[in-house]
């Protein structure tokens, strides 16, 4: 059984398949759920409250992944082939919703992807554990980057091209960014 707020994120997904979120009102989430304006204001302050708890929603959905699978590229590949399967949604929560909001759910799920790979090719050095924390982030904000641009050409290249080109790019880097951390820390 779905709770009020998942049935309001399921309307809320459902406008933005064909509609901007800065073009979408309280009101139409309210009639399209069968709820009063009280009842959406007791749960969130804003479409943008309900934007934000949404993307939380399917974030924390992601975090059953099999992101220690040990391969990246697979799981990095699984997650533009999500967006790609909610091309609409994504474009329009990209394009309207704050990006420093947007940038922070990417960023925790990408880190989220890269930390076992990280982990796994830092084994055996001695590297601490903020020095892995850091090789992560940092790998982790070029995939933002990557994300970006898949994003902003409207996705045109298939997700496991995309991640080809980023394997070519990175290939032993990540590695040499962790022997090099490690170096600097002792």
């Amino acid at each position: 059984m779905q709770t009020t707020k998942e049935v309001m994120a399921g309307a809320l997904k459902a406008a933005l398949t064909h509609k901007p979120l800065n073009r979408i009102i309280v009101n139409e989430i309210t009639c399209e759920c069968g709820i009063s304006r009280m009842t959406f204001y007791y749960h969130f302050t804003d479409i943008y409250d309900l934007a934000r708890w949404t993307c939380d929603k399917e974030i924390s959905r992601l975090a059953c992944w099999p992101t220690s699978s040990g391969n990246w590229q697979k799981d990095f590949t699984a997650l533009l082939e999500l967006f790609r399967g909610h091309e609409e949604i994504v474009r329009n929560i990209y394009r309207h919703m704050d990006d420093e909001m947007f940038h922070r759910y990417l960023q925790a799920t990408l880190y989220r992807l890269l930390r076992p790979l990280v982990n796994e090719l830092s084994e055996g050095m001695r590297i601490s554990e903020n020095g892995r924390d850091r090789v992560t982030s940092f790998y982790s904000y070029t995939a933002i980057g990557t994300v970006y641009d898949w994003l902003q050409h409207k996705m045109s290249l298939p997700p496991d091209r995309v991640i080809q080109e980023a394997a070519v790019l990175t290939k032993g880097v990540v590695r040499l960014s962790l022997e090099n951390m490690a170096a600097a820390e002792w």
